[in-house]
């Protein structure tokens, strides 16, 4: 069980470290402060010399965004939620929050299912802008 349970969580950091990649590739650029921050993050994680090798390689090339995508599903809520929060905090851990960041932080929203009692965590991304992208439609 424990074996089981280590994997899950091992495979939840993978994804969230691919998810924090993509949240910072999204302006273009992979900046010092965003560096920091995903370094830091993979830090704490217990991953192996080839994973951990894998995903400090994001810092040169973005993940495909696809397929990361695809992989935030609904399954975990928690754990998505999670994951969001976090892409948040890589979103502005340069200090500006871009268009092209938050459009990414949406999508992540939307296809996490955001339910409206979470909505408060996130009300800064999720206010309506019009010149942003739209309001999210929660589940």
């Amino acid at each position: 069980m424990a074996h089981k349970m280590e994997s899950t969580n091992n495979d939840l950091a993978l994804l969230e470290a691919q998810v924090l990649a993509l949240v910072a590739w999204c302006d273009g650029s992979f900046d010092d402060a965003e560096r920091s921050f995903f370094l830091f993050y993979l830090a704490e994680k217990r991953l192996s010399e080839a994973q951990r090798a894998a995903l400090v390689d994001l810092t040169e090339s973005p993940p495909d965004r696809v397929r990361v995508l695809e992989t935030f599903t609904r399954r975990h809520y928690d754990e998505q939620l999670l994951v969001l929060q976090r892409a948040v905090l890589m979103a502005v851990a340069n200090e500006r929050l871009h268009d092209s960041e938050r459009s990414l932080l949406y999508e992540l929203a939307r296809r996490a299912g955001v339910r409206e009692v979470d909505r408060p965590k996130f009300r800064e991304l999720f206010t309506v802008d019009p010149a942003g992208p739209p309001d999210v439609t929660f589940s």
